[in-house]
């Protein structure tokens, strides 16, 4: 039977994940959609039709599809893009009980709390946990196989080795960016070991592999019979005259310099600053110092984490995106959960009066409730009731925010037009003039009957106010009395100087700055002119 202080701890264990859950889901559609969960969903939508190879649209993410399309994203308008955010708001569960597991099979009990507590309230997680993007998805498989890691590494077992083996080539297919983490089995067993100590390091090799040589084994073949398939998958793409897409190679730096490292780590340390802040990046670095001195080759575990996880990123990526690091984030919760629970050990062997797991209580709560009151609710409270309120790295604000590469002004157009636009045989007829069509395709609802011009479609990028280069449009306005243009582009198609002379009225209806000093969006109503009137 479990003791109390044990049935204690699961209750605590599970509110915390009930909680984790809620800060997640709540108005998970409050944020508009970005272009990457496009996408992923279109993939998703697809998934299961099994009648297409699947790495020829892999791009590094494959099983990424496969879970968000088991909650089946087809419908239309925020629905679709409400359950493809639940499903990895669902799955980030995963990411905070598996760093409370791996705080306290490195720590003790004691650090277990703290760790899941750290990654509950993380403004980091909180804010990618919400969208449907890779990033969490594989950082949850990761923690898991770094859980799995140090399973084995205390306990080496065939039947362990073979469940690390699997989990860590599905975090690799759930991000390829995560491959370097099959290194972990074997830098886990050479922190972890605690057998003797060898005469010689080729007596050492020989008692690790005597120890550990089956579990690896079993790890390696389970490894590559998981990815025996996608590339099986990848050489039929190939011998059919396809090319399969197995990474994006857009986003890899061909020449990294120390100038463009350099300014990556200035980017890297604005992350910090607004996605777990100053006082909390630096409580962490004076925790994990601490257990560098006293527990090594515990806190080496998640250091060496990070480091096969973001190491290669901040070296070959064009530009470090949050989203990016966000796969090390539960490696950040044990970084914390493992700090607190050696302070504590710390403290009670100077002050008598209470013991370890009390001072690492009481240390965490205190750390904790102070960052959450100051910091991480906050955080929170805007990301569910006003995301254009967050302070975001400046970067995030132009991805998220200000540029084209999202759906700010044009989920409000939308809205607008549901609202005041005029109908015909019961819909809105409506043409976008925007960068990314896909993104104008993750808000559309059955109340419009619609078309989309990209950038693509022009000669040039400017679109001048000239009505011969609006065929569409035209066409739109002889079928239909009225016709709405939703534009990305005021540069493009000035709000003051519409195209005039032509067949077409053109009525400027709605405007919608993105925030944060981004770009506008614009909706028109454009009427055919009729013979004899004014133009």
């Amino acid at each position: 039977m479990r003791s109390p202080s044990s049935r204690a701890g699961l209750i605590l264990v599970a509110l915390l994940l009930l909680l984790q859950f809620g800060l997640r889901a709540r108005a998970i559609t409050a944020l508009p959609a970005f272009v990457d969960e496009h996408s992923h969903i279109t993939r998703a939508r697809v998934a299961y039709a099994f009648d297409y190879n699947p790495t020829l649209t892999s791009h590094g993410k494959l099983l990424l599809y496969y879970w968000i399309g088991l909650f089946d994203p087809r419908a239309d308008g925020d629905v679709g893009l409400m359950l493809s955010r639940l499903s990895i708001a669902l799955f980030s569960l995963l990411s905070g009980a598996a760093a409370a597991a791996i705080a306290r099979d490195l720590f003790g009990r004691g650090a277990m709390l703290p760790a899941l507590a750290f990654y509950v309230l993380l403004p980091f997680a909180l804010f990618f946990d919400r969208m449907a993007l890779a990033d969490s998805f594989a950082g949850a498989l990761a923690a898991l196989a770094v859980w799995s890691s140090v399973r084995l590494a205390r306990r080496p077992t065939v039947g362990r080795g073979a469940v690390a083996g699997v989990l860590l080539a599905l975090a690799s297919l759930a991000k390829l960016t995560t491959a370097l983490l099959v290194a972990l089995p074997l830098i886990t067993v050479l922190l972890l070991d605690d057998g003797p100590r060898a005469e010689s390091w080729r007596d050492a090799i020989r008692r690790l592999w005597r120890r550990y040589g089956g579990a690896w084994r079993a790890a390696a073949l389970s490894f590559l019979e998981v990815w025996s398939v996608v590339l099986a998958l990848a050489l039929a793409s190939v011998l059919a005259g396809n090319e399969p897409i197995l990474l994006d190679r857009h986003l890899v730096d061909e020449a990294t310099s120390v100038a463009s490292l350099a300014d990556k780590l200035d980017d890297f340390g604005e992350r910090l600053e607004y996605l777990i802040s100053i006082p909390m990046t630096l409580i962490l670095a004076g925790l994990v110092l601490l257990a560098l001195g006293r527990r090594p080759r515990a806190i080496g575990v998640p250091l060496a984490w990070l480091l096969l996880l973001w190491g290669p990123l901040i070296v070959i990526a064009v530009v470090i995106q949050s989203r990016y690091l966000m796969v090390g984030s539960p490696a950040l919760a044990v970084l914390f959960g493992g700090g607190v629970a050696v302070a504590g050990e710390t403290l009670a062997g100077r002050w008598r009066w209470a013991t370890a797991r009390t001072l690492t209580a009481l240390l965490a709560l205190g750390l904790l409730g102070g960052w959450a009151l100051g910091f991480a609710l906050p955080f929170a409270a805007n990301a569910i009731s006003d995301p254009a309120a967050l302070r975001l790295p400046d970067r995030d604000y132009y991805d998220y925010y200000r540029n084209v590469f999202n759906t700010w002004g044009i989920r409000q157009s939308l809205d607008y037009l549901r609202a005041h636009g005029e109908r015909n045989d019961g819909q809105i007829h409506a043409i976008g003039v925007v960068v990314h069509c896909s993104t104008l395709r993750l808000h559309m609802t059955p109340d419009f009957d619609w078309d989309c011009v990209d950038r693509w479609d022009f000669p040039s990028q400017r679109v001048q106010a000239d009505p011969n280069r609006w065929p569409l449009v035209g066409e739109a306005a002889a079928r239909w009395p009225v016709v709405y243009v939703i534009s990305e582009y005021p540069q493009h198609l000035p709000l003051d100087a519409p195209p005039v002379g032509g067949p077409l009225r053109w009525s400027l209806e709605f405007t919608f700055a993105r925030p944060h000093g981004g770009q506008m969006v614009a909706v028109w109503r454009v009427s055919a002119v009729q013979e004899g009137a004014d133009s």
